[in-house]
């Protein structure tokens, strides 16, 4: 027999049967795919493979899109705009914002330098968690890393 399982969660077989559609909003984050003869569902983000048979419920599937590490980072970059006023001043250009980590690690570097900071102010707890609140996608670097960059500077 010949089956084909859709996103919409309608099987079509050569005899016709049509199972009812998935109705939850977590399925539009999954698909199902058939191993080894069991339904799994397959995160679209992590290509995780779950537990997939629609009469399994849904739970456990939600809780793996709520901690999907990479459907959160996809999202912080997908949701980055920037601003940018024109000339005259009146109007605003929105545009999509691209974070460059070298642009600010050299940024962080002439910060401690025109200030006088110490090197290991990267090292603070608070200085990190600022970092994080400011642009989640900031690696924040050593205190030897920064030593270093602020000698290629």
């Amino acid at each position: 027999m010949d089956t084909a399982t859709t996103n919409e969660g309608t099987t079509n077989s050569t005899s016709g049967v049509r199972k009812r559609k998935l109705t939850s909003e977590v399925w539009n984050h999954f698909k199902i795919v058939e191993i080894k003869g069991k339904l799994k569902a397959e995160c679209n983000y992590s290509k995780s493979k779950l537990l997939g048979d629609p009469k399994q419920g849904t739970s456990h599937l939600r809780d793996h899109f709520k901690s999907c590490k990479l459907r959160t980072t996809r999202n912080i970059r997908q949701c980055m705009m920037k601003t940018t006023p024109t000339t005259s001043g009146e109007t605003v250009v929105v545009g999509a914002y691209n974070f460059d980590q070298e642009n600010a690690r050299k940024e962080l570097s002439v910060m401690v330098c025109l200030h006088e900071y110490p090197l290991s102010i990267v090292d603070h707890i608070e200085f990190r968690r600022f970092c994080n609140a400011l642009q989640p996608l900031f690696k924040v670097i050593t205190h030897n890393t920064l030593k270093s960059d602020i000698l290629k500077f």
